[in-house]
């Protein structure tokens, strides 16, 4: 049900998107204080976009073309916050698959008796892909598995705690992290645990951690 929830609001987000809405209202975190929405202009979404894309997911390797990578995400966050709401932009303007669930503290909670992501069925997840939407199958993962992760400090102190999660996180090219300021305790155990292939964003109000070299 929840997932449904989900899927709607993303769909009619990704069509008002498509269909050439002009301004967009968001509401804040309210980490800082009460949340309060906040309007946004069609123009500076698609800068956004476009931005991140071409700073964060360029390959470099190609020196005559930088051709941009347009890598899948994961999306568990608010999609009515900024967060969430970007993964969901990002998606249409680099036209990329994502891969959505259910906003949640603990999203990559194990199953009872559960070892492994290998499946995850236990989680409700969907894929949408050229406006259709897919639910959630093993072959679905490997053939469109997702490789950047926005996260919350909370969501990622559970996650870790989780064997799901951890695999998940391990799977990640680059995390983002944002909505609160992450103690230094976590930010620790996070570097020491962890190995991003492509790099680690830490997006809080603190100074933010820089990208981190390739690790394989």
């Amino acid at each position: 049900m929840e997932l449904q929830k989900t899927i709607d609001q993303a769909i009619d987000i990704l069509r008002r998107w498509e269909l050439g809405d002009t301004h967009f209202t968001l509401t804040t975190s309210g980490s800082t204080g009460d949340p309060s929405a906040i309007e946004h202009s069609r123009e500076a979404l698609q800068w956004s976009a476009e931005s991140t894309l071409n700073m964060w997911f360029t390959n470099s390797d190609h020196t005559e073309e930088n051709t941009p990578l347009a890598p899948i995400q994961l999306c568990i966050l608010p999609l009515n916050k900024a967060g969430g709401f970007m993964q969901l932009i990002r998606s249409a303007v680099w036209n990329a698959p994502i891969w959505i669930g259910p906003a949640s503290g603990n999203p990559f909670f194990d199953a009872q008796g559960s070892k492994s992501h290998q499946s995850l069925n236990h989680l409700e997840l969907a894929l949408i892909l050229d406006g259709e939407v897919f639910p959630y199958n093993t072959e679905l993962w490997k053939r469109y598995k997702p490789t950047v992760l926005s996260i919350t400090p909370m969501q990622l102190q559970l996650t870790i705690k989780s064997q799901t999660g951890r695999e998940i996180l391990n799977q990640m090219h680059t995390v983002l992290i944002g909505g609160q300021a992450m103690d230094s305790q976590l930010s620790n155990r996070y570097w020491k645990n962890f190995q991003i292939r492509g790099g680690f964003i830490l997006l809080a109000p603190q100074k933010p951690l820089p990208i981190l070299p390739a690790v394989y």
